[in-house]
Order: C-alpha cells, then sequence, then structure tokens
C-alpha cells in the first residue's frame, strides 16, 4: 500500500484515484447464501489482501428457539475444533424485563445467541485471521428478543482462510457479507 500525498488544487489521475480506492477503506470480498443447513462454512473469505475483516450477518429465519451459534475458525475445508484455544466473553440483555446475562471461558468460540425463530442481524469484526498471529474478534447482534455483545480470541498463530459457524439444533437461512479493510 503507497501512501500519497497530493497538493492544494492537484488533479488526480484515473490511476491515483484508483490506488486511494484499492488502498483504503472498506472493500467487498465475498457474499455467502445459505439455506437449510445447521453448519455455514465460509471458505476463501480471508486472505493476504486485509489485516482486518468485517462481516455483516443476516439470518432470516432459524427453524429452531434458544439457537446457539458456535464460531470456528477455518483452514480450507477444515474447521479447527477443540475448546482450549477459543476465549471469549458474551454480555446479553433481554427486550422483555429482567436482568442481562453474560456467559465467558473457552468453548467452541460462541459469539452470539440466537433465541428466536424469526431473524437476526449482526456484525462481526475480525482482527489478523490469516496472518500468523493471533486471532481477536468483536461482535454485535439483535434478533426479537435480545441484543448480545461479544469478543474473543483464538490463541494460535495459525493463518486461516475461512470461519464456519454451527447451529446447536435446527437449520439456519440468510447471508454472510464479507468486507475487507486497510487502516
Amino acid at each position: 500500500m503507497a501512501d500519497q500525498t497530493f497538493t492544494a488544487g492537484q488533479i488526480l489521475t484515473a490511476a491515483q484515484m484508483t490506488t486511494l480506492q484499492t488502498n483504503t477503506g472498506l472493500n467487498y470480498v465475498s457474499t455467502k447464501t445459505f439455506s437449510g443447513s445447521g453448519t455455514v462454512s465460509c471458505t476463501s473469505f480471508f486472505s493476504s489482501a486485509y489485516k482486518n475483516y468485517k462481516l455483516v450477518i443476516s439470518c432470516t429465519s432459524a427453524s429452531s428457539s434458544a439457537q446457539i451459534i458456535e464460531t470456528r475458525l477455518m483452514v480450507g475445508a477444515s474447521a479447527t475444533s477443540g475448546t482450549t484455544n477459543y476465549k471469549y466473553y458474551e454480555l446479553g440483555h433481554s427486550f422483555a424485563a429482567g436482568a442481562a446475562d453474560a456467559a465467558a471461558g473457552p468453548g467452541g468460540a460462541y459469539w452470539f445467541s440466537l433465541r428466536s425463530t424469526d431473524f437476526f442481524m449482526g456484525t462481526m469484526e475480525i482482527q489478523n485471521p490469516y496472518a500468523s498471529d493471533y486471532t481477536t474478534y468483536q461482535s454485535r447482534n439483535v434478533d426479537s428478543v435480545q441484543s448480545v455483545s461479544s469478543a474473543g480470541v483464538h490463541l494460535l498463530t495459525t493463518s486461516y482462510d475461512g470461519i464456519q459457524f454451527l447451529a446447536g439444533t435446527g437449520t439456519l437461512a440468510g447471508t454472510i457479507d464479507c468486507y475487507g479493510y486497510r487502516v
């Protein structure tokens, strides 16, 4: 990524504008559409082109209430498993009267829970998935009964090129849009 300096009144060429658009901001990478599956594998989402990513998730239906969705990083078509290398913290709050709920610790890298069968919308920021460094994330989501914030780390320094979402029970339908960004 080349830094460029411009002066007042300078006219930018098409090549300079292309370089600016390529080297900055949020750039579309891929979309994964899914329906009728309890496992959604997003392969080839991450590459050396970007260090950080944003996922925009629109789950339009879930076949089971009280869903818990696990998130695992992938190398090729294989998802990482095990509970010792994923750490997370999750805080949710019901729209109905009541106390907030929280969860933390090692797990299948939980990053949200879905407790309704009608919809879910959320975002997930992921840092360093393709770099051979620790991978971290932060996410926020909302469905018809709650909102949840989550953050976590994967403690292996492996290069990952994808991410997988696994429903605890039932199936999911919707889309996941992946964007890469440079800072």
